[in-house]
């Protein structure tokens, strides 16, 4: 909550504001027992006379009333229904029709549009193999695809699309001579970011042979973009299959650029895609990674899992994969990550061993400061006071992070130690075979303490690795050889 919201522009992306994120929004304004009232401001950079109006009418406009989103298409009740097939929720006929009853769809309209909307969801799910019938239990279950595709938050249609991409993928090979041809893999499929395609086929012209081979291989030709262009407007509305693998292959472009760490604003520049539009694709493609690589997990491809998962976190720090490591550091971006990693930092540890003076230096002469005004030598620069503050955060929380990865460390060893010692021969109540164990106390003249096994004590038991004569295990404390405890000089001779 705040005392005032400023809206700084009405676009989310290319979008106009709608009604419902604008109130969304707005409502914040206004602290609870602190305020009367709430202000919420809209700026407009466009004084077109279509955005004053759309404004006006936004800021007065009533709340829609809710609709379910299960009325979307004939097939909307698909994702649901495979969701709680999969989830084994329902199963039968009986249990469907008890769910469906229970849906704001239903109750919004009427009984015959939602059967015939469910019906049409579960033939096509049983058509494309995502669920199937089990006879022996009269129940749908969910077949390794659709356990796939639930597991990786994808969506029927979605997840179909990605099988079928990814399998011709393993049949034909991937194209590895450049990252293109995985890239477009962890593009989502549907997006908002609409190509300008004019820009979109000058970019394709000047493609070279390999990334032409990336896009032969996915279907993208010269012959649509040419059309594209000849279209009215920059702007070609097309919603076909060859449309969304076009559009597709235009974000993983972006997306290439971005990754091998072109600045952010070079990139929308490039593409002529408004900067707001480049992050909300960055952050939806590196979720995407994640849901693909889960996707294939679950399909047992671990190949192509090993070749995409590394996608999730390069998109979301847009950095190559040698820097990667460096970006676990939060006060480290990419620009700041390849120039440690250029002057030999390649690592958390090596940040963590290094002085916040020697990556003061790194970061100041890689990225030095024009001095102007009445400070000519450019020593005492505002730029040089915030990378001196960055670097001592940064090398204290690189410090932080190595103590607790050996912290952990300490503790996984721990716990696996006192494990096998519970799970080693003889380390239950039963009877022990006196052959198998022997006495851990030290005769040396360097040891200061003896340890000594009790009876009821079965993880102090170690096993013996010598054939001499066995010794009955003897019930000791710790103390000093010099001073036996009563307790010791009882047990010297076996019960």
């Amino acid at each position: 909550p705040a005392r005032r919201v400023i809206f700084r522009t009405p676009y989310i992306g290319n979008q106009f504001l709608d009604v419902s994120r604008y109130k969304q929004m707005a409502g914040r304004a206004g602290r609870t027992n602190l305020d009367d009232t709430g202000e919420a401001v809209l700026m407009l950079r466009n004084t077109s006379e279509r955005d004053k109006c759309t404004a006006a009418k936004l800021m007065g406009e009533d709340l829609p009333n809710l609709e379910s989103c299960l009325k979307s298409g004939e097939l909307g009740m698909a994702r649901p229904l495979l969701e709680i097939i999969a989830s084994g929720v329902v199963g039968t006929v009986t249990e469907i029709q008890r769910f469906i009853n229970c849906t704001l769809f239903c109750s919004q309209s009427e009984y015959a549009s939602v059967h015939g909307n469910t019906k049409k969801s579960i033939d096509y799910l049983a058509s494309s193999q995502l669920i199937e019938w089990d006879s022996s239990s009269q129940k749908y279950r969910a077949t390794k695809l659709g356990q796939a595709t639930v597991a990786s938050s994808l969506g029927p249609d979605e997840g179909l699309v990605v099988f079928e991409e990814l399998s011709k993928a393993r049949e034909e090979g991937f194209i590895l001579d450049t990252e293109l041809h995985l890239i477009y893999h962890v593009t989502p499929i549907f997006h908002s970011l609409e190509p300008n395609w004019q820009v979109f086929s000058s970019i394709f012209s000047r493609l070279k042979g390999d990334m032409r081979r990336v896009a032969d291989r996915v279907g993208v030709s010269d012959e649509y973009i040419c059309m594209a262009c000849s279209s009215l407007g920059p702007r070609y509305q097309d919603s076909s299959k060859v449309a969304r693998v076009h559009r597709r292959f235009f974000a993983s472009l972006l997306l290439f650029d971005l990754i091998n760490e072109m600045p952010i604003g070079k990139v929308s520049q490039k593409y002529e895609v408004a900067r707001g539009s480049v992050q909300a694709l960055q952050t939806q493609a590196a979720s995407f990674a994640g849901m693909v690589a889960t996707f294939n997990k679950r399909l047992g491809w671990w190949a192509v899992e090993a070749l995409l998962a590394p996608f999730g976190s390069r998109l979301d720090f847009a950095v190559q994969m040698d820097i990667l490591p460096l970006m676990q550091i939060s006060h480290i971006r990419g620009f700041r990550a390849r120039a440690l990693y250029n002057a030999g930092l390649h690592s958390v540890a090596s940040l963590a061993e290094a002085t916040p003076e020697e990556v003061e230096a790194i970061l100041v002469k890689a990225y030095p400061f024009k001095a102007a005004g009445g400070d000519p030598s450019g020593t005492i620069t505002y730029v040089k006071r915030v990378e001196s503050r960055i670097s001592k955060l940064i090398v204290a929380e690189a410090q932080t992070y190595v103590s607790n990865q050996l912290m952990s460390v300490a503790r996984d060893l721990s716990a696996a130690s006192a494990k096998k010692r519970r799970t080693s021969p003889g380390a239950s109540n039963g009877a022990r075979s006196p052959r198998q164990f022997t006495s851990p106390i030290s005769t040396s003249k360097r040891s200061r303490r003896s340890l000594v096994l009790k009876n009821d004590d079965p993880s102090m038991v170690s096993p013996s690795r010598d054939v001499s004569p066995p010794l009955q295990p003897i019930p000791l404390h710790l103390t000093s050889p010099t001073k036996p405890s009563p307790l010791s000089r009882a047990s010297d001779s076996p019960p």
